[in-house]
């Protein structure tokens, strides 16, 4: 951080501690009239710097994202992977999944949401967490309704999960996904019983070596 602030480029990576950010920023609070080398929108300031962008979008959306940073990122001779945020709701069938997707938008915390969605008007820029979130409000579960956060909800059956994350990867060109479960322990254990053993992703995947 200290780098990017004075020189607008990054060191190589390591390990870094909370304590070593908290000094950074401080570092940087104690120079006001300095400021971060000028960088035009999220994706530039992605494909210079990071190594993955987190992203909540439906697989619509995913495509155009992954696809748009992965170019931008070649400018720089650069490789940046997209990983893309869901919530996973999976049951014995599609039925019983499909009812608890819609019990938890039916009761949501609306006070909570409302908060939510008023500190984000701070944010005036177009497509931003302003206007995500207000979007969210009237949005399906699969699209990113506010009660999951504005986070896509992918729900099914075993079989059906793992169809619909099989075409999502398929399709969108993404380098992972992350999860949100209702019941953390259980949606683990449930993905990597019976979700896991049915993906095609993995078995087409690469071997990648473990550190």
């Amino acid at each position: 951080m200290k780098a990017l602030w004075s020189r607008g480029t990054r060191q190589p990576r390591r390990r870094i501690s909370i304590s070593k950010i908290a000094d950074a920023i401080h570092a940087a609070a104690s120079y006001p009239g300095r400021k971060c080398r000028a960088i035009s929108s999220w994706r530039e300031f992605t494909a210079r710097y990071a190594d993955y962008n987190f992203v909540f979008a439906p697989k619509e959306r995913l495509k155009g994202i992954t696809a748009s940073l992965k170019a931008a990122a070649a400018k720089h001779q650069r490789q940046v992977g997209t990983l893309a945020c869901f919530t996973l709701i999976a049951a014995k069938t599609d039925a019983e999944a499909e009812a608890l997707t819609q019990k938890i938008i039916d009761d949501a915390d609306l006070v909570a949401i409302e908060n939510m969605v008023s500190s984000a008007k701070l944010d005036t820029n177009k497509g931003g967490s302003s206007d995500n979130l207000k979007a969210a409000l009237l949005q399906s579960a699969a699209d990113g309704n506010m009660a999951y956060m504005s986070i896509p909800v992918i729900c099914g059956s075993y079989a059906t999960c793992a169809k619909k994350i099989d075409e999502i990867a398929q399709e969108s060109g993404i380098s992972g996904m992350l999860w949100s479960f209702p019941d953390f322990v259980q949606g683990v254990r449930d993905f990597g019983t019976e979700i896991m053993p049915r993906l095609a992703c993995l078995k087409n995947a690469p071997q990648r070596e473990h550190a």
